[in-house]
């Protein structure tokens, strides 16, 4: 908030995957903007890979998120 950003959303996200699309191939991209309900829980959606593959996929929000992960934020 102080710098002037904000949580990226869903939608924020997918365009940061196409117009970076190597990014998430060095590190998991999170959006806290968006949260949805998913089997009782709530969930975000990120970017992230497996092997040499791009994924989109959606986590638990209250996950303990993994070292070197990255979150996705835009200007307010």
């Amino acid at each position: 908030d102080r710098q002037g950003l904000r949580p990226a959303t869903f939608q924020e996200l997918l365009w940061i995957g196409i117009q970076h699309p190597l990014l998430q191939l060095e590190f998991p991209i999170i959006a806290l903007g968006t949260m949805v309900q998913v089997h009782g829980g709530r969930s975000v959606a990120y970017l992230h890979r497996l092997d040499r593959e791009r994924r989109l996929n959606l986590v638990w929000y209250g996950n303990v998120w993994l070292e070197g992960c990255r979150f996705a934020a835009v200007r307010k």
